[in-house]
């Protein structure tokens, strides 16, 4: 089994360093999404940067490899290789081998993920997302508390579970909520820019 999980882990974080933002902005501007904005190669950036549509297939993408990701631990490793699959992919994206290990944040490919393991937790993190991202329009708000009740799920929805799968969670949590630290400091400091479909200049 040891060596199923490893196969997971490779393969997983390889695809989570498939970095879309980045692949759209240099196919489509020549250019590179993470030298504009907030500096990350997120769906939110990418919006913000590029626009709605080319902002769309970014999305599209980060959301497909969570799926795929998901799919192929599960395939290769069951239940088991699903948690291992959604810790390296999100790895992956945060910290992609083919760009320098700078990636995005890991929320829409987090969500994607659970669309496979568990859509109960997916339903429940969107709603957490859309109150608090609606009601402030700050998603970095949205994508925090949304990150910050997947351990708290988990108790609920698995408690069963074997004890790696909360810890799992909840250092993908930390990190997701880690890396939104910049966000965290400007929410502090009413500085941080709410959302608008309008493309940023």
């Amino acid at each position: 089994m040891i060596w199923r999980f490893l196969i997971i882990a490779v393969i997983t974080y390889l695809l989570g360093s498939i970095s879309s933002g980045v692949i759209v902005s240099k196919l489509f501007l020549h250019d590179d999404l993470r030298h504009h904005g907030s500096g990350n190669s997120g769906a939110t950036n990418a919006y913000r940067t590029m626009g709605a549509k080319l902002g769309l297939l970014v999305v599209l993408g980060d959301v497909l490899k969570g799926v795929l990701a998901a799919l192929i631990g599960r395939w290769i490793g069951g239940a088991d290789g699903g948690w291992i699959a959604f810790f390296f992919v999100i790895l992956g994206h945060a910290f992609p081998v083919f760009f320098g290990f700078k990636g995005g944040k890991g929320v829409l490919t987090t969500a994607a993920v659970f669309g496979v393991i568990d859509w109960r937790i997916l339903v429940i993190l969107f709603i957490v997302f859309l109150a608090f991202a609606v009601t402030t329009r700050y998603v970095s708000l949205g994508s925090v508390c949304a990150a910050a009740s997947l351990p708290i799920q988990m108790i609920f929805l698995h408690g069963a579970s074997p004890w790696w799968y909360h810890v799992i969670a909840f250092v993908v949590a930390a990190g997701v909520i880690w890396l939104h630290r910049g966000n965290i400091k400007r929410l502090l400091t009413h500085t941080e820019s709410k959302f608008s479909f309008k493309r940023a200049k």
